[in-house]
């Protein structure tokens, strides 16, 4: 077994967690596609998100876009959560660690939506539940194992593999 194959493993876990909770809670953005090993950008993984730009938030739509940033920074969250590795014990951070955290996806989030700690708390027992979840656990190690086999997957794919009636564990 390669040196490297348990970190790939739970890069693979990571980045899948990610595609799934923008394919499953933000409507407003598409999963472009979910990749191990980046050279490009000396990443370990990345998962390529477009998401429809926030308004001004104070409109009409102030509402949505709190929503919309507070899926993302779920989505942010789920990524660590469901990552095997011991570095991430102590994931999440507190709401003052978000904000300093080397995470752009999440830092930017938080200055986004200008959350609150107790809103920031509730996102976080929210994130706790969805990773409990069987049915969201199964679709993340889907999309996990694939993304081991095959190193990178485009949204489609990603959507397809959850659309699948045989989905589920393949390692």
């Amino acid at each position: 077994m390669s040196r490297h194959r348990p970190f790939r493993i739970h890069t693979a876990f990571h980045e899948a967690a990610h595609a799934v909770s923008v394919i499953r809670f933000e409507e407003h953005a598409k999963l472009v596609e979910v990749s191990l090993d980046n050279p490009s950008t000396g990443r370990h993984g990345r998962t390529r998100v477009s998401r429809t730009l926030y308004a001004d938030d104070r409109g009409k739509n102030a509402e949505e876009n709190r929503l919309r940033v507070a899926r993302s920074i779920l989505t942010a969250l789920l990524g660590p959560m469901m990552d095997p590795d011991p570095v991430y014990e102590s994931w999440p951070p507190s709401w003052e660690g978000a904000y300093f955290e080397d995470r752009e996806d999440l830092r930017d989030a938080m200055f986004e939506s200008r959350i609150t700690p107790p809103a920031y708390e509730r996102l976080v027992e929210t994130a706790r539940g969805i990773a409990a979840d069987p049915a969201y656990v199964r679709d993340v190690t889907t999309v996990a194992s694939e993304l081991f086999k095959r190193k990178i997957l485009s949204g489609e794919e990603v959507e397809a593999l959850l659309r699948s009636p045989t989905k589920g564990p393949r390692c």
